[in-house]
């Protein structure tokens, strides 16, 4: 793991090329290791096969964004809190908090020329920034026309998935790959250019909730318990236990409740900065997708419009600006993907259209 962070933190590797490394090198995956490690004790009749499992993408993104890195104790993929609302560290740190927080920002940003290509070879930069109208995502195509001279041109668009499946959206939107690009440029430019740029920073939960039950309830075996003790030293221990545990009660019941949550950090550059040094669209789509930025295409090149989503930090960044009449600036939403969600459902709803379909990228 502290390889994979050096690379994918310093060295600019994606996971996927990691991934590929380690399967070239015959680095056991996770689940060969700990087969390996179980058969170690176990007689040879007792021993399960090493079936030896290659490594693949998302099983180590996720072990990548996982907080066991941090040493904290999990359960159903969310970590175990005590009673102060506080993660359990119950292992000795792999990653300090920075350096999960800069794993995490590099896993999102992480640069595509190197993950596995679309069906065809066919790249799609864009891949999770820009939707169709019905909410699927856009793929590239190619297409070959032939001149009147009798030479051949590639055009390239952007165009519904829904259009290679069997249930095709209602109005599936295509769009030439320069025109979107055009419009992606201006419409982010223009509403977030002179924005400051911000990271991400993971705060934890804090609910004292279920410790506060706890404590009460422990409250009462203690009173229960001094009614039927006889021993002056036991009664004095009880009552101090009780004491401890009001004292304690009193103090987490003014403690506020703080959910768990995204803070964004400024880090000083605005987005035009970053945006003009960045030449390739797989690395200004990383920008974007970092923003939390969306985009949602109808139509076509030629008679179409897209509809640009901002999150809720840009948009107060921007003054209040809203990006659709009748939205809402889903505030209080941690998860991007949410209010990219609610966005979608009500701009559908605003040209009487139905709920569509939602993707959610990986």
């Amino acid at each position: 793991m502290r390889e994979a962070y050096e690379r994918v933190v310093h060295r600019g590797d994606t996971v996927y090329t990691v991934a590929r490394d380690w399967n070239a090198r015959g680095v056991p995956s996770a689940r060969d290791h700990q087969r390996t490690e179980q058969n170690r004790h176990l007689p040879e009749h007792e021993r399960r096969p090493e079936k030896g499992t290659l490594w693949s993408v998302t099983p180590l993104r996720n072990m990548l964004r996982s907080p066991a890195l941090m040493g904290v104790m999990m359960h159903r993929s969310g970590p175990v809190l005590d009673a102060e609302g506080q993660p359990v560290v119950w292992a000795d740190p792999i990653l300090t908090p920075e350096e999960f927080a800069a794993l995490q920002d590099a896993i999102i940003t992480e640069r595509r020329e190197e993950e596995p290509k679309p069906g065809k070879g066919w790249r799609t930069p864009l891949l999770g920034v820009v939707f169709c109208m019905c909410g699927r995502p856009m793929y590239v195509r190619h297409q070959k026309n032939r001149l009147a001279d009798g030479t051949t041109t590639v055009l390239t668009y952007y165009q519904c998935r829904s259009v290679s499946e069997m249930n095709r959206c209602e109005a599936p939107s295509t769009w030439r790959a320069e025109s979107l690009y055009e419009t992606v440029e201006r419409d982010f430019l223009e509403k977030a250019g002179d924005l400051t740029e911000t990271k991400r920073a993971y705060a934890p939960a804090r609910d004292h909730t279920a410790a506060i039950a706890e404590l009460r309830h422990a409250l009462d075996n203690l009173t229960t318990a001094i009614g039927q003790v006889v021993s002056a030293a036991a009664v004095e221990a009880l009552t101090r236990q009780m004491d401890e545990h009001a004292k304690t009660i009193a103090r987490l019941e003014v403690a506020p409740v703080v959910h768990a949550r995204w803070i964004e950090e400024p880090t000083g550059d605005v987005y035009r900065k970053r945006w003009c040094v960045t030449e390739n669209w797989e690395g200004r789509a990383a920008i974007l997708s970092k923003a939390g930025v969306r985009y949602f295409c109808e139509g076509t090149h030629r008679s179409g419009t897209v509809h640009m989503y901002l999150p809720p930090a840009l948009q107060r960044q921007a003054g209040g600006w809203s990006p659709h009449a009748g939205s809402e600036a889903a505030d209080g939403i941690d998860c991007r993907e949410e209010g990219a969600r609610r966005y979608f459902m009500q701009l559908r709803r605003a040209k009487g259209m139905g709920p569509g379909f939602w993707y959610s990228p990986r």
